[in-house]
């Protein structure tokens, strides 16, 4: 008898086997699903965080203003929110609710977002259903990435991972002007 080879095994046992690998394949899955959705939610913190950056610095050049002008911003706004001094309304500005974002403008986000790491179709489709509540037809996405990839060339694909490529970078991707198709989009 072989190293490799084994006794013949019962039915029960193969059952258990066969049970076995696939539960394993499907907790294998499931991890690799949510690995993937925790990057994209990394990625979103991120942007969060860097948004908060600025914020952070356009507040404090709001107290850069007031020492130009020569006033005690924080005295001002107590001022203003007892109602002893308003010239400027401190409520909430009303504004037109914005128009729902499309796939496309979503995708590039993500690209734009993620970038100069890729993103990849099936967490951008869980992306877009659980937070923007589109609901679209699973080949969606990867047909919307394809379009941006060969039309506008905001993306290159490269697997099952798409690379998005800021504006900036576009012209030097598309060749000469009188470049065949084949030459000008040759990403490999």
């Amino acid at each position: 008898m072989d190293a490799h080879d084994s006794p013949p095994r019962s039915d029960d046992l193969q059952r258990v086997i066969a049970m076995t690998l696939q539960r394993a394949a499907d907790i294998s899955r499931e991890y690799r699903q949510i690995d993937e959705w925790v990057a994209q939610q990394e990625l979103h913190i991120k942007r969060a965080r860097e948004r908060q950056e600025v914020l952070k610095d356009q507040y404090g050049q709001c107290y850069g203003t007031a020492t130009l002008f020569d006033f005690d911003l924080d005295a001002e706004r107590e001022r203003a929110l007892a109602g002893k001094s308003a010239p400027v309304s401190l409520a909430q500005p009303t504004s037109i609710p914005e128009k729902p974002k499309t796939v496309r403008e979503v995708l590039i986000e993500l690209g734009r977002i993620a970038h100069p790491d890729p993103i990849r179709a099936g967490p951008a489709r869980k992306t877009l259903t659980e937070q923007y509540g589109m609901e679209v037809h699973e080949k969606t996405v990867g047909m919307t990435l394809y379009r941006l990839a060969s039309k506008e060339m905001a993306f290159v694909r490269r697997g099952i991972d798409w690379y998005f490529i800021p504006e900036s970078e576009r012209a030097a991707l598309s060749g000469p002007p009188d470049a065949e198709p084949e030459e000008a989009h040759d990403f490999a």
